[in-house]
Order: structure tokens, then sequence, then C-alpha cells
């Protein structure tokens, strides 16, 4: 094959139930140019390999596994994988995730191709609960053919979803070498990717239905367990380096995002007993006069079997008060 125009870039780990639909998802796609489908496998234990392989045979020509002889980890095996595409642009989809659209590539790259000021280009997406083999009922919309989002988006929510996204290459080329050269300060995972692609270029959202999210129960996810203070951690690392290293971000909007990320994750941050951040998040809610979660943490910083009286408050606290996100730009409409 010659350069192929768009990478489709897979990470899997112990998917040998759902892999086989993504690929099948992938070699569906009509297109006018040549697209590469490269797969960073991670040591899976099940069968994910071994199918992998076999499709390889047949598409010997489309197809690069890129196997690991130890489980490296998500940030790590994201990172090599995005290296080693070759495309213009990247289109993501997890192993255990799958496109429904046949024209899903065609329909981003003539986007991209059109929109030069855009860098990055989603669609909206279906869930599929695994559990109970439904999807859910209630689906994303937006109010318009193309949402513009940006940065201050990505400041208060975590997420693009992958299955949906394409990139240009030349995006992820320059944020890998600020990643090796603050390796301690920044994380090389999507929503890293997100907040460093809203900076540089305009991310719009297609309405229309491309691809299908799988909901997998927590033990089976190898990839979701966001609600971790481990992935937190990480999220919270890369706005504290915007704030530090970018000053031309509004100030105002750079503290707020910090108290919103403080909130959502001073729990976790509490259950994992990383002081060290938890002393972090008590001066933040002092400094914005956050007396309540300011006393919760205190006292469970303390007594541990307090965090779950807090953890209680703090549910109670969410849907009292939204006024911190009352005017930020919202993907859904």
């Amino acid at each position: 094959m010659e350069k192929p125009f768009v990478s489709i870039l897979t990470i899997t780990y112990n998917h040998e139930l759902f892999i086989a639909q993504a690929i099948d998802s992938f070699l569906m796609q009509e297109t006018d140019f040549d697209f590469e489908i490269v797969i960073g496998e991670d040591c899976s234990t099940d069968n994910t390999r071994k199918i992998i392989e076999e499709y390889q045979k047949t598409h010997p020509k489309k197809i690069r596994l890129l196997p690991s002889n130890k489980n490296l980890g998500i940030e790590a095996n994201f990172y090599r994988t995005t290296q080693a595409c070759n495309g213009k642009y990247i289109a993501i989809c997890d192993g255990d995730d799958y496109w429904i659209d046949k024209n899903k590539l065609q329909l981003q790259v003539d986007f991209l191709e059109k929109n030069k000021d855009y860098g990055t280009v989603a669609t909206l997406k279906k869930d599929f609960l695994q559990s109970e083999s439904k999807f859910r009922e209630k689906l994303d919309t937006i109010n318009k053919e193309i949402k513009t989002l940006q940065f201050k988006y990505f400041l208060f929510n975590s997420y693009l979803t992958p299955v949906t996204v394409m990139f240009k290459n030349t995006l992820v080329k320059e944020y890998s070498k600020l990643y090796i050269e603050n390796k301690d300060k920044l994380t090389f995972l999507d929503y890293s990717l997100w907040m460093y692609f809203s900076l540089k270029e305009k991310v719009g959202v297609l309405n229309k239905y491309t691809g299908v999210y799988r909901v997998l129960t927590e033990s089976a996810s190898h990839f979701r367990k966001n609600k971790s203070w481990v992935l937190d951690k990480k999220f919270y690392k890369d706005i504290i380096f915007y704030k530090e290293n970018y000053p031309n971000i509004d100030k105002e909007l750079m503290d707020k995002a910090i108290y919103s990320r403080a909130i959502k994750y001073y729990i976790n941050a509490c259950v994992a007993k990383d002081k060290k951040a938890c002393l972090e998040f008590v001066q933040i809610f002092k400094n914005n006069k956050d007396y309540c979660r300011y006393a919760l943490l205190k006292i469970s910083l303390v007594i541990t079997k307090f965090i779950g009286f807090a953890h209680f408050i703090e549910k109670i606290n969410v849907r009292l008060n939204k006024k911190l996100l009352k005017n930020v730009d919202t993907y859904f409409s």
C-alpha cells in the first residue's frame, strides 16, 4: 500500500468478544482514499491477538498489528500507536467499540479537507449497555449541523468519545513533542489531545451518528475506570500545566476550571489517600469560600470513616448547585 490518507488507530486489551466487530466496521468503510488499520495490542491474556492475526492474514496490506510482550497500560500503548500512524488524518476507535456508518471516514475527511481551519472533527454516538444488551434510550443531540467546541469546553468537560473522532496527524506530532519535553507535567490520553488540539485549531462535531460506545461494567473494562483517582489526577495535572505555561489563557477561566475539577475529584483523592492533592484541594476550596467542602475534606483527612458521609453530602451539593458551569459552553443542547 502507498502511504495511506487515513490511519485508523485502535488500542485493545482483552477484547476477544468485541475486536472482530470493531475490525469489521473498519473494513466496511467506503472511501475514495486508502486507509490503514493500526492496532496497538497490549499483551492480552485472552484470544484478542489471535483474532487480530487471523484478520491480518486476509488483509496483510491493510492491517498493521503492534503487539507487546508486556502490558504497557493505556497511556504508553496509546502513545506508541499514535507514533506508528502514517496517514494525514487519524481516526480512533477502541477495540471494544465499533462504527455503524460505512461513510464515516469519507464524511470526516471531506469535512476536514473543506474546512482547513478545523483540526479535529467528531460525530455523535450511541451507547450500548453491554450488561443489559440494549442501547441507551437517551441519545446525544446537537441543535445544528456542525457544533464548534472551544478550549473552555474541554476545561470543564473531559470527553469527546474517541469512537467518533478524527484529527490531523500533524497535531498529534506537535503534542507528542510537547509531551516528551514535559512528561512529568502532561499525560498522553485522548482527553489530553482534545485540550491541546482545541488550543491550536477548531474542533467540530457533526450532527450524525457514526459509532457505538460500548458501556462495560467496571470490572470488564480495561480503559474506562475514569472515576478512579489514577485518571482523575492525570486530567487535573493537564489543566495545571496549561495554567502555568499558557499565560494568554484567561486566568479567571483557568481558576474556575481548577475549582470545578477539585469538586469532581476530591472524594476520589481522599479515598486514594493522596494527602498532597487533598491539601491542595483544601486550599482551593478555601480560596473559593467553599467552606462546606473545605470542612468535609479537612475532617475526612483526619477521620477516614467520614469519607462516606462526605460523599453523600457531595451528591446533594451537586444536585443543588450547578452555578459553576452555568455560563460554560456545553456540547449538547
